[in-house]
């Protein structure tokens, strides 16, 4: 992999994780549960500490990394803008859900690449983070269903579901 293709590369995941800052601030937001805000906030961290790392990476490998801006949507983001109109605990961790099964597979892609020590090293670091985020968000939707006695599929309304299927229809046009 060249120089530019490297470059370009950080800079994807590095968008992907600032989506990701954004739509955690906007979950702990919408989030009641002590526990589970904790846990989103403690992701955010992650993805903030992945931000920084890739653009680390970005400029030692001789690029700009993209400015930050409150402008930068992605899918995460769209996802979790759309499940607020619900403000359901159960809607905002399934739109965490489906931002992290994002992005594990961009991060799954990232993993296996021929890049460099020290950037391979961080990414895979990266992609365990993504793996324990959607561990964590996957098993909290199973309390959560259990807790409120519904059974494996959650009925999350209208919004979360066309939100879901939207994303994902996104996702899979890439």
């Amino acid at each position: 992999m060249d120089r530019n293709e490297v470059i370009d590369r950080l800079k994807s995941l590095m968008k992907l994780d600032y989506d990701a800052v954004l739509a955690y601030n906007m979950a702990c937001d919408n989030v009641r549960t002590r526990e589970v805000r904790g846990m989103l906030q403690e992701f955010r961290r992650h993805h903030e500490r992945h931000v920084k790392d890739l653009g680390d990476a970005i400029r030692r490998e001789g690029g700009e990394p993209f400015e930050l801006s409150k402008g930068v949507r992605g899918v995460f983001l769209e996802g979790m803008t759309a499940v607020t109109k619900e403000m359901g605990e159960r809607a905002v961790l399934r739109a965490c859900e489906t931002g992290e099964k994002y992005m594990n597979y961009k991060y799954g892609q990232a993993a296996v690449e021929k890049f460099r020590l020290p950037i391979a090293e961080f990414i895979k670091r990266n992609y365990a983070d993504e793996r324990r985020h959607l561990s964590y968000v996957e098993k909290r939707l199973t309390v959560t269903t259990a807790r409120w006695g519904i059974g494996k599929t959650i009925g999350i309304g209208a919004v979360g579901a066309a939100a879901g299927v939207a994303l994902w229809r996104r996702i899979a046009s890439r």
